[in-house]
């Protein structure tokens, strides 16, 4: 191990195996499979801190909410993400900051 991954063992303490856990999972994502993930558990997580139940259904519709770019994902797509995040640890607690700007014309691409 060098010197950097043994500073963040020591800083991670108790986290350390689920950081790992998160890194090894990470090396096989893309890009597609990254966006996927982060922008369901940000929907995910922006609906527990506004104090919705939390549904597939929902989680969808939100995550659908966000661009009209996000129609490249199935909804089975969004499901598998949402039990990726449970396996990894990583479901949302509703803290952290909030996503702005979702629905906005261009969110996420360039003026016209």
């Amino acid at each position: 191990m060098n010197a950097g991954a043994a500073k963040a063992k020591i800083l991670l303490g108790g986290r350390w195996t689920a950081f790992s856990t998160l890194m090894t999972a990470l090396a096989g994502w893309d890009s597609d499979k990254a966006e996927l993930i982060a922008t369901t558990h940000a929907a995910w997580n922006d609906l527990l801190a506004a104090g919705e139940t939390i549904t597939d259904a929902a989680v969808i519709a939100r995550f659908y909410d966000w661009s009209h770019e996000k129609a490249k994902f199935a909804e089975t797509a969004i499901k598998g993400a949402m039990g990726t995040l449970r396996s990894l640890g990583l479901e949302p607690t509703g803290g952290g900051p909030l996503f702005v700007g979702a629905g906005e014309a261009r969110l996420f691409g360039s003026p016209a």
